[in-house]
């Protein structure tokens, strides 16, 4: 009969799979998410690749050994303090915590045993990221303190190593990052008996910064003249695309078409560039595809809302010139975007109102060509 934690294996693998498998040909592809400040101007960036996480996670063990009839298995608790350090796609954690753990079993002439096991444990943890959220990797813990074993006999001081695999779901942010995570590990070096030690936990993070970067603030009232360039980038949260997609909601889709019809009636002299940019991860083909198709859906809602499709011009650059050239779910979430340049523009102020239902706050970037 399956107990609890032969019921948390089988469920532990069978989310393992599911993560892995649907996500080995989208882990390199772009991965987008609704992460992102929004400006005329190149908005610095405020995430940071150390982040401190700290939470609580509950478990279960079950120990095996020929000293036992019935194996002793029960729950446990742990406090832990993680530092996360983001690289490229990796993620590597080392931590400390404090282990509460008590089970129950029938020795070999079936009297009651009872272990009490605390102990301190120390964490590294590699990672993959898999995609924006799920990252997967090995554990190795060390316990450190007295009856770290998992055996009946308290107070002797001896350290014992536990490795195993370790999955987390992460909700990114600049503020709070939260994650989920699911572990599953052994002793080893045990031949006394083997400990089998599943968790479940979720921390809340605090980004760690050393020094926030000078932002290049634009003028707050520019020089506005008849042949001023603006450049808008859109804010994926108001024309949001879904993964590796150029869909956008039909609200939004509604604004770009009054924009269009705008243009043509009150700027029919201004020539308008649509660029479309996808982030670092996956092939320079699939990426240029991708924010190709970005690019003309911005394209087709002007001509449908009657731009003449003669005065736009339409460029797609992949994961070239990116905002942010770190690889962290910020800097992705800034560089997948569409930009919108107007030249020749004859009344930048009018058309400023008309962006911002598309930009959020608009911190005005113009380009003067002459006075």
């Amino acid at each position: 009969m399956l107990n609890f934690l032969d019921l948390f294996i089988f469920f532990f693998l069978i989310s393992s799979i599911s993560i892995v498998v649907p996500n080995l040909s989208a882990a390199s592809q772009e991965s987008f998410g609704p992460f992102i400040t929004t400006s005329l101007s190149t908005p610095p960036s405020s995430s940071s690749p150390w982040t401190l996480f700290g939470g609580i996670a509950g478990g279960y063990s079950r120990i095996y050994s020929s000293s036992y009839s019935e194996s002793p298995q029960g729950a446990q608790y742990l406090l832990n303090l993680d530092l996360s350090f983001q690289a490229q796609n990796w993620i590597i954690d080392a931590g400390i915590g404090w282990m509460n753990s008590s089970v129950s079993g029938k020795t070999s002439v079936s009297q009651e045993a009872r272990i009490q096991t605390l102990a301190g444990l120390l964490e590294l943890n590699p990672r993959y990221r898999i995609n924006n959220r799920w990252q997967l990797g090995p554990v190795v813990n060390l316990a450190f303190g007295t009856d770290t074993t998992y055996a009946p006999t308290q107070g002797v001081s001896k350290n014992s190593i536990l490795i195993g695999i370790k999955g987390i779901y992460e909700i990114p942010s600049d503020t709070y990052p939260i994650r989920f995570w699911t572990q599953l590990s052994t002793n080893v070096f045990s031949r006394q008996q083997q400990a089998y030690v599943a968790w479940l936990g979720i921390q809340i993070g605090i980004p760690i910064k050393f020094g926030e970067p000078k932002s290049k603030e634009a003028s707050s009232s520019p020089k506005i003249t008849a042949s001023n360039r603006l450049s808008i980038i859109l804010d994926p949260q108001r024309v949001f695309f879904g993964t590796s997609s150029a869909n956008m909601d039909p609200y939004m889709q509604s604004i770009l078409e009054d924009l269009g019809k705008y243009l043509d009636e009150n700027e029919a002299s201004a020539n308008t560039e649509i660029l479309g940019y996808a982030d670092q991860r996956g092939s320079f083909n699939y990426n240029l595809k991708l924010s190709q198709k970005r690019a003309e859906a911005v394209k087709n809602r002007f001509i449908k809302g009657g731009l003449n499709a003669a005065k736009l011009e339409l460029k797609a650059l992949s994961y070239l010139h990116p905002l942010d050239s770190r690889n962290n779910p910020s800097a992705w979430a800034k560089n997948r975007r569409v930009e919108i340049v107007f030249n020749s523009i004859k009344n930048p102020g009018a058309l400023i109102e008309k962006l911002k239902p598309l930009s959020g706050e608009i911190k005005i970037k113009s380009e003067s060509t002459s006075d």
